[in-house]
């Protein structure tokens, strides 16, 4: 079994340092009591990012599974219930600086769900979570999947007071609608205080192919991963540069934001033909800081993310400009302005 102090586990990873190359500070008029100010240095403890065609809990922005309710398969009684779609939505940090992964899990009919996740050397660190607009911070990280994976591993999480036995038991091939991923580790999980079950099995460079929810049984149906499509995933160090992108690949933009401060980031661009959104506000997403940092009235710290969809080449030397400007939402000028070209091939 593998154990580690969470002093060590705040440790691992090396800083990570966002360069302001391109972005332009304007300071708002005087008498206004607008906070523009943005953290572009938060990040201490960087995520690891081994090759994720090898690893067998890929996690990058960008990346998406889809699993369908596979249970009429061998319970032909069983009505199917609605897929459920699994994907990295955003890098966020916690109260100390880690960087975390933002894994989203949503289902029709069920509130939103999500992990707080840390990569690190030894393996993936849950740090908190939220069910609708619940957030929850653990005490302390929980070491949610050891890395590599190894023969007869056993580890032990708590959530809400419950105590879960995890164990490696074994690879074998597991058939899918995505395909047959051959040598994926089935791991067994067991609440020690109800003896329920659930099981997992992680493909290499796939991640989670199949896994079982109380008496339901989910596969995978398509994966990011499986079909080939990219994500160009932009963040402040990328502006003023030229980038390429295929057709039919996600363009993501990452920018530091605080929702609350009266300042919101804003596409600013006329290439919404070549890089179209579904959502043209993008979505914010809170750093994962405790509960006295987080005080009524005050700016909370995060993540905007804006998400584009690559949907026609660029003529030969004529890249799509991709803009974005932090403007006061009462009218103003922007504090900071962030742009980047896009190439984008057939």
């Amino acid at each position: 079994m593998r154990t580690r102090g969470v002093r060590d586990w705040a440790l691992l990873g090396a800083p990570a340092i966002l360069l302001l190359t391109g972005c332009t500070l304007i300071v708002p008029p005087p008498g206004t009591d607008l906070d523009p100010t943005l953290d572009f240095q938060k990040v201490v403890f960087a995520n690891l990012e081994p090759d994720p065609t090898t690893d067998s809990f890929p996690l990058a922005v960008g990346m998406d599974w889809l699993y369908r309710d596979a249970t009429a398969d061998h319970l032909p009684t069983h009505p199917p219930g609605p897929p459920i779609r699994i994907e990295v939505v955003a890098d966020v940090v916690s109260a100390d600086g880690t960087a975390l992964y933002v894994l989203r899990k949503t289902s029709l009919g069920e509130p939103d769900e999500s992990l707080y996740l840390h990569r690190a050397n030894d393996g993936v660190y849950a740090t908190g979570r939220s069910r609708g607009e619940t957030i929850e911070v653990f005490p302390s990280p929980i070491l949610w999947c050891p890395l590599p994976l190894e023969r007869e591993e056993a580890w032990t999480y708590t959530i809400d007071g419950e105590v879960f036995q995890a164990h490696a038991l074994f690879q074998e091939a597991v058939p899918t609608w995505a395909g047959i991923f051959q040598g994926c580790w089935k791991v067994a999980i067991e609440s020690t205080a109800t003896h329920a079950t659930e099981a997992r099995w992680y493909a290499s460079g796939v991640g989670l192919a199949k896994f079982t929810d109380r008496s339901r049984s989910y596969e995978l149906e398509r994966s990011s991963l499986t079909s080939g499509r990219g994500a160009l995933v932009l963040d402040v160090a990328a502006a003023g540069a030229v980038h390429k992108a295929k057709v039919g690949d996600a363009v993501i933009v990452e920018l530091p934001a605080k929702k609350g401060s009266g300042y919101a980031w804003a596409r600013t661009d006329r290439s919404s033909g070549i890089l179209p959104s579904s959502a043209q506000e993008g979505e914010f997403h809170p750093d994962l800081l405790g509960a006295t940092e987080n005080r009524p009235g005050e700016a909370t710290p995060g993540t905007f993310v804006y998400r584009a969809e690559a949907t026609q080449p660029t003529p030969p030397g004529l890249p799509a400009l991709l803009e974005f400007a932090y403007v006061p939402i009462a009218g103003g000028a922007a504090a900071y302005t962030f742009s980047a070209w896009i190439e984008v091939d057939p």
